[in-house]
């Protein structure tokens, strides 16, 4: 290979990638998001679907909003993100971190949905259920499948659990069970 072409980077409409030799270092799939990984693969003429393996790393928007997982494939015409785990979310501008072993986001929506151990980790919060569907813009939360809840310092137990950041309300459906302290037990 030419010296020529050893380093070099691919523009086509917002995708850029950074190629030395042979191998993908990253790609910059828009103009706040960009994807690092040990293998990067590239589909259609366009480069409209993404694939990555090992060590998969996205930042997003500055670094307010990070992946991590194994394996990511991302479909830039519909805007979704699948992560395969174990994989995390870190959104920092909320100080709010998303486990599970199988993560959709889709960017159009600004929503996430967690399946097969999802864990929400924050500031006096944590969570575990089977499924959570997090609505980012509305900073909105609905567990199912034996969800969980511990929020400043109250444990909650329901069938589902819905989660509102924004207003501290918390709606509880079907069999629920929990404890709640009250000022002068604490």
């Amino acid at each position: 290979m030419s010296k020529e072409t050893e380093n070099k980077e691919l523009k086509t409409g917002l995708i850029e990638v950074k190629i030395k030799e042979f191998e993908i270092l990253s790609v910059l799939i828009s103009p706040d998001s960009e994807i690092f990984a040990d293998r990067i693969e590239l589909y259609g003429k366009e480069i409209n679907t993404i694939s990555a393996e090992g060590h998969v790393h996205v930042v997003r928007d500055e670094g307010s909003m990070e992946f991590n997982s194994q394996n990511l494939f991302y479909d830039r015409k519909r805007g979704l993100v699948q992560i395969k785990g174990p994989a995390v979310i870190f959104y920092r501008d909320r100080d709010i971190t998303i486990n599970g072993n199988y993560i959709e986001h889709w960017y159009h929506k600004n929503e996430t949905f967690v399946r097969s151990e999802a864990r929400l980790i924050g500031v006096g919060l944590e969570a575990h259920a089977e499924f959570m569907h997090y609505f980012r813009d509305e900073q909105l939360f609905k567990l199912s499948g034996l969800p969980m809840l511990t929020w400043k310092e109250n444990e909650y137990r329901a069938v589902n659990i819905c989660l509102e950041l924004n207003t501290d309300r918390i709606v509880l459906t079907g069999k629920v069970s929990g404890e709640v302290l009250t000022q002068e037990r604490l």
